[in-house]
Protein backbone atom coordinates (compact mmCIF):
# COMPACT_ATOMS: atom_id res chain seq x y z
CA UNK A 1 0.00 0.00 0.00
CA UNK A 2 1.46 3.73 -0.69
CA UNK A 3 2.02 6.13 1.61
CA UNK A 4 -0.27 8.37 2.73
CA UNK A 5 0.58 11.80 1.94
CA UNK A 6 -0.59 14.72 4.05
CA UNK A 7 -0.13 18.52 3.56
CA UNK A 8 -0.56 21.88 5.48
CA UNK A 9 -4.18 21.88 4.27
CA UNK A 10 -4.74 17.87 5.52
CA UNK A 11 -3.41 19.10 8.50
CA UNK A 12 -6.02 21.74 9.22
CA UNK A 13 -8.72 19.95 8.27
CA UNK A 14 -8.05 15.95 9.74
CA UNK A 15 -5.99 17.43 13.16
CA UNK A 16 -7.80 18.36 15.83
CA UNK A 17 -6.57 19.65 19.43
CA UNK A 18 -7.72 16.26 21.11
CA UNK A 19 -5.89 13.81 19.14
CA UNK A 20 -3.00 15.48 19.06
CA UNK A 21 -2.99 16.20 22.68
CA UNK A 22 -3.71 12.45 22.33
CA UNK A 23 -1.03 11.71 20.56
CA UNK A 24 2.05 13.68 22.76
CA UNK A 25 0.35 12.03 26.25
CA UNK A 26 1.55 8.86 24.72
CA UNK A 27 4.62 9.85 23.37
CA UNK A 28 5.88 11.61 26.14
CA UNK A 29 4.66 8.23 28.23
CA UNK A 30 6.40 6.35 26.17
CA UNK A 31 9.88 8.43 26.76
CA UNK A 32 8.76 8.29 30.46
CA UNK A 33 9.25 4.51 29.60
CA UNK A 34 12.29 4.46 28.13
CA UNK A 35 10.15 2.89 24.76
CA UNK A 36 10.96 6.28 22.81
CA UNK A 37 13.97 7.21 21.46
CA UNK A 38 15.03 10.62 20.92
CA UNK A 39 18.29 11.07 20.45
CA UNK A 40 19.79 14.72 19.73
CA UNK A 41 19.25 16.62 16.46
CA UNK A 42 21.87 16.22 13.94
CA UNK A 43 22.61 18.91 10.97
CA UNK A 44 24.44 18.60 7.36
CA UNK A 45 26.50 21.48 6.37
CA UNK A 46 25.62 22.32 3.05
CA UNK A 47 28.16 25.04 2.06
CA UNK A 48 30.94 23.00 0.50
CA UNK A 49 31.82 24.22 -3.06
CA UNK A 50 28.51 26.03 -3.25
CA UNK A 51 30.17 29.19 -4.15
CA UNK A 52 27.64 30.53 -1.02
CA UNK A 53 26.30 29.49 1.76
CA UNK A 54 23.98 26.51 1.40
CA UNK A 55 23.44 26.37 4.91
CA UNK A 56 22.37 23.08 6.69
CA UNK A 57 20.12 20.61 6.62
CA UNK A 58 18.65 19.33 10.37
CA UNK A 59 17.65 15.88 10.91
CA UNK A 60 15.32 15.16 14.27
CA UNK A 61 14.49 11.16 14.51
CA UNK A 62 12.90 8.94 16.54
CA UNK A 63 11.68 5.58 17.54
CA UNK A 64 8.87 3.71 19.27
CA UNK A 65 8.17 0.05 19.13
CA UNK A 66 5.55 0.70 16.67
CA UNK A 67 7.13 3.40 14.24
CA UNK A 68 10.25 4.96 13.58
CA UNK A 69 11.05 8.25 11.43
CA UNK A 70 12.11 11.27 10.81
CA UNK A 71 11.64 15.28 10.55
CA UNK A 72 14.18 17.57 8.19
CA UNK A 73 14.32 20.88 7.36
CA UNK A 74 17.02 23.07 6.39
CA UNK A 75 18.64 26.68 7.36
CA UNK A 76 18.02 28.86 3.96
CA UNK A 77 14.41 29.45 4.97
CA UNK A 78 13.97 29.70 1.00
CA UNK A 79 10.80 31.61 -0.89
CA UNK A 80 9.06 28.04 -0.69
CA UNK A 81 10.81 26.22 2.32
CA UNK A 82 9.01 23.05 3.16
CA UNK A 83 9.51 20.47 5.49
CA UNK A 84 8.97 16.80 5.29
CA UNK A 85 8.29 14.32 8.17
CA UNK A 86 8.19 10.86 7.27
CA UNK A 87 6.97 7.54 9.78
CA UNK A 88 8.05 3.88 9.00
CA UNK A 89 6.55 0.78 10.14
CA UNK A 90 8.55 -0.88 12.67
CA UNK A 91 7.44 -4.19 11.92
CA UNK A 92 8.16 -3.72 8.09
CA UNK A 93 9.95 -0.63 7.60
CA UNK A 94 7.49 0.76 4.81
CA UNK A 95 6.85 4.28 4.77
CA UNK A 96 3.37 4.59 5.89
CA UNK A 97 3.05 8.06 6.17
CA UNK A 98 4.90 11.79 4.91
CA UNK A 99 3.81 14.73 5.89
CA UNK A 100 5.13 18.19 3.32
CA UNK A 101 4.75 21.69 4.30
CA UNK A 102 5.26 23.81 7.41
CA UNK A 103 2.53 22.93 10.11
CA UNK A 104 2.82 19.30 11.77
CA UNK A 105 5.93 21.02 13.17
CA UNK A 106 4.08 23.89 15.31
CA UNK A 107 1.19 21.79 15.82
CA UNK A 108 3.38 19.23 17.23
CA UNK A 109 4.43 21.90 19.64
CA UNK A 110 1.46 22.90 20.46
CA UNK A 111 0.46 19.46 21.22
CA UNK A 112 3.28 19.05 23.47
CA UNK A 113 2.34 22.58 25.31
CA UNK A 114 -1.66 20.72 25.46
CA UNK A 115 -0.39 17.87 27.06
CA UNK A 116 1.60 19.40 29.28
CA UNK A 117 -1.19 21.71 30.34
CA UNK A 118 -3.23 18.93 30.79
CA UNK A 119 -0.69 17.09 33.46
CA UNK A 120 -0.09 20.18 35.50
CA UNK A 121 -2.32 23.13 34.76
CA UNK A 122 -5.43 21.59 37.07
CA UNK A 123 -9.18 21.49 36.42
CA UNK A 124 -9.78 24.92 35.71
CA UNK A 125 -11.30 27.10 34.78
CA UNK A 126 -8.19 28.67 33.53
CA UNK A 127 -7.00 32.52 32.06
CA UNK A 128 -4.23 32.17 29.85
CA UNK A 129 -1.96 34.76 29.21
CA UNK A 130 0.28 34.78 26.28
CA UNK A 131 3.13 36.65 25.46
CA UNK A 132 4.02 36.81 21.97
CA UNK A 133 1.69 36.87 18.83
CA UNK A 134 3.23 34.25 16.55
CA UNK A 135 2.46 30.68 14.85
CA UNK A 136 3.97 29.54 18.38
CA UNK A 137 1.69 31.33 20.12
CA UNK A 138 -1.31 30.55 18.01
CA UNK A 139 -0.76 26.63 17.94
CA UNK A 140 -0.09 26.82 21.91
CA UNK A 141 -3.33 28.31 22.33
CA UNK A 142 -5.38 26.01 19.40
CA UNK A 143 -4.29 23.11 21.63
CA UNK A 144 -4.95 24.21 25.20
CA UNK A 145 -8.05 25.45 24.54
CA UNK A 146 -9.40 22.32 22.79
CA UNK A 147 -8.52 20.14 26.19
CA UNK A 148 -8.90 22.55 29.14
CA UNK A 149 -11.91 24.88 30.35
CA UNK A 150 -10.89 28.03 29.43
CA UNK A 151 -12.23 31.25 30.03
CA UNK A 152 -10.06 34.16 28.62
CA UNK A 153 -7.31 34.73 26.87
CA UNK A 154 -4.98 37.86 27.66
CA UNK A 155 -2.58 38.47 24.24
CA UNK A 156 0.45 41.15 24.31
CA UNK A 157 3.09 41.52 22.49
CA UNK A 158 4.98 44.48 21.52
CA UNK A 159 2.99 45.67 18.20
CA UNK A 160 -0.46 46.13 18.82
CA UNK A 161 -1.80 45.04 14.97
CA UNK A 162 0.03 41.59 15.82
CA UNK A 163 -1.69 41.15 19.21
CA UNK A 164 -5.13 42.47 18.30
CA UNK A 165 -4.86 39.58 15.48
CA UNK A 166 -4.22 37.03 17.82
CA UNK A 167 -6.59 38.05 20.13
CA UNK A 168 -9.27 38.16 16.71
CA UNK A 169 -8.21 34.64 15.61
CA UNK A 170 -8.50 33.11 19.13
CA UNK A 171 -12.02 34.32 19.25
CA UNK A 172 -13.17 33.18 15.94
CA UNK A 173 -11.02 29.97 15.63
CA UNK A 174 -11.07 29.15 19.28
CA UNK A 175 -14.16 29.86 21.06
CA UNK A 176 -12.52 31.93 24.02
CA UNK A 177 -13.15 35.26 25.55
CA UNK A 178 -10.00 36.84 24.04
CA UNK A 179 -8.48 40.50 24.24
CA UNK A 180 -5.31 42.38 23.59
CA UNK A 181 -3.88 44.06 26.55
CA UNK A 182 -1.19 46.42 26.46
CA UNK A 183 1.68 45.23 28.95
CA UNK A 184 3.12 41.85 29.96
CA UNK A 185 1.77 43.10 33.30
CA UNK A 186 -1.26 43.12 32.52
CA UNK A 187 -1.88 40.07 30.67
CA UNK A 188 -0.07 37.69 33.10
CA UNK A 189 -1.48 39.27 36.40
CA UNK A 190 -3.97 36.59 38.09
CA UNK A 191 -3.55 34.02 35.11
CA UNK A 192 -3.74 30.26 36.30
CA UNK A 193 -1.13 29.65 32.43
CA UNK A 194 1.37 31.72 30.86
CA UNK A 195 2.48 31.05 27.35
CA UNK A 196 5.59 33.04 26.32
CA UNK A 197 6.32 32.61 22.99
CA UNK A 198 8.81 35.23 22.13
CA UNK A 199 12.40 35.61 20.40
CA UNK A 200 13.45 38.26 23.65
CA UNK A 201 16.92 37.88 24.68
CA UNK A 202 15.92 39.33 28.05
CA UNK A 203 12.85 38.45 30.55
CA UNK A 204 9.83 39.45 28.89
CA UNK A 205 8.24 38.89 32.68
CA UNK A 206 8.38 39.72 36.15
CA UNK A 207 8.11 37.05 38.68
CA UNK A 208 6.45 39.13 41.18
CA UNK A 209 3.86 39.53 38.75
CA UNK A 210 2.70 35.78 38.78
CA UNK A 211 -0.10 34.38 40.62
CA UNK A 212 0.66 32.09 43.46
CA UNK A 213 -0.97 29.25 41.68
CA UNK A 214 0.71 29.56 37.77
CA UNK A 215 1.43 27.15 34.85
CA UNK A 216 4.49 29.02 32.55
CA UNK A 217 4.89 27.54 29.24
CA UNK A 218 8.31 28.78 27.67
CA UNK A 219 9.05 28.20 24.07
CA UNK A 220 11.68 30.97 23.19
CA UNK A 221 15.58 31.39 24.47
CA UNK A 222 16.26 30.10 28.18
CA UNK A 223 19.90 30.48 28.37
CA UNK A 224 22.04 32.16 31.10
CA UNK A 225 22.88 35.02 28.68
CA UNK A 226 19.64 35.21 26.84
CA UNK A 227 16.29 33.87 28.40
CA UNK A 228 12.28 34.99 27.79
CA UNK A 229 12.07 34.22 31.93
CA UNK A 230 13.70 35.81 35.04
CA UNK A 231 16.32 33.18 36.18
CA UNK A 232 14.65 33.41 39.70
CA UNK A 233 11.46 31.99 38.52
CA UNK A 234 13.16 28.27 38.31
CA UNK A 235 13.98 28.85 41.73
CA UNK A 236 10.72 29.08 43.25
CA UNK A 237 9.12 26.33 40.58
CA UNK A 238 8.53 22.41 39.65
CA UNK A 239 10.42 22.57 36.94
CA UNK A 240 9.66 19.66 33.79
CA UNK A 241 10.93 19.66 30.31
CA UNK A 242 10.00 17.73 27.33
CA UNK A 243 13.35 16.56 26.91
CA UNK A 244 15.38 17.48 29.31
CA UNK A 245 18.76 16.55 27.95
CA UNK A 246 18.31 18.40 24.89
CA UNK A 247 17.52 22.02 27.29
CA UNK A 248 20.52 20.69 29.19
CA UNK A 249 22.77 20.36 26.07
CA UNK A 250 22.12 24.01 25.30
CA UNK A 251 24.84 26.58 25.81
CA UNK A 252 24.71 27.24 29.13
CA UNK A 253 20.91 26.31 30.31
CA UNK A 254 18.89 27.78 32.88
CA UNK A 255 18.21 25.36 35.47
CA UNK A 256 17.47 25.73 39.15
CA UNK A 257 19.37 26.55 42.08
CA UNK A 258 19.09 22.68 43.43
CA UNK A 259 21.15 21.66 39.59
CA UNK A 260 20.78 20.34 36.40
CA UNK A 261 18.75 17.16 37.86
CA UNK A 262 16.27 19.76 38.89
CA UNK A 263 14.94 19.90 35.76
CA UNK A 264 12.75 17.00 35.50
CA UNK A 265 11.23 14.66 32.58
CA UNK A 266 7.72 15.34 31.62
CA UNK A 267 7.53 11.63 30.57
CA UNK A 268 8.23 10.71 33.50
CA UNK A 269 4.78 12.30 34.87
CA UNK A 270 2.82 11.36 31.73
CA UNK A 271 3.69 7.64 32.46
CA UNK A 272 2.52 7.81 35.95
CA UNK A 273 6.11 7.23 37.43
CA UNK A 274 6.46 11.04 39.31
CA UNK A 275 3.88 12.70 40.60
CA UNK A 276 3.16 16.28 39.89
CA UNK A 277 1.37 19.45 41.52
CA UNK A 278 -1.21 21.58 39.75
CA UNK A 279 -0.69 24.01 42.25
CA UNK A 280 2.16 26.39 42.77
CA UNK A 281 4.55 28.00 40.40
CA UNK A 282 5.27 25.58 37.94
CA UNK A 283 7.43 25.57 35.15
CA UNK A 284 7.27 24.38 31.43
CA UNK A 285 10.38 24.28 29.31
CA UNK A 286 9.76 23.40 25.83
CA UNK A 287 12.35 22.20 23.72
CA UNK A 288 11.11 19.99 20.98
CA UNK A 289 11.29 16.50 22.18
CA UNK A 290 12.94 14.22 19.26
CA UNK A 291 10.19 11.70 17.68
CA UNK A 292 7.12 13.32 18.38
CA UNK A 293 6.70 14.68 14.91
CA UNK A 294 6.83 10.97 13.94
CA UNK A 295 4.19 10.30 16.19
CA UNK A 296 2.17 12.63 15.48
CA UNK A 297 2.20 12.18 11.85
CA UNK A 298 1.57 7.86 12.50
CA UNK A 299 -1.16 8.79 14.65
CA UNK A 300 -2.91 11.24 12.29
CA UNK A 301 -2.98 8.79 9.60
CA UNK A 302 -4.38 5.60 11.94
CA UNK A 303 -6.98 8.44 12.82
CA UNK A 304 -7.56 9.41 9.41
CA UNK A 305 -7.16 6.26 7.31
Amino acid sequence: MPPRIFTDDDLRSLLTPQLAVTAMLEALAAHGRGELAAPPRVTADLTADLGSDGGRLVFTAGATPAHFGYRSYDTRRLPEFEQVVVAHSATTGAVEALAIGNLIGPRRTGGLGGAAASLLAGPGPHAIAVIGSGVQARNQLWAITGVLDVVEVRVHSPRAHRRERLAQHARAHFDVEARAVASAEEAVSGASIVILATTASAPVLDTAWLAPDVLVHTLGTKTQNASEIPADLLGQAFVVSDSPGQHLAEDGPLFPPAGPEAVLALGQVAAGAMAAPTSGRRVYLSCGLAGTEVALLAALASASA
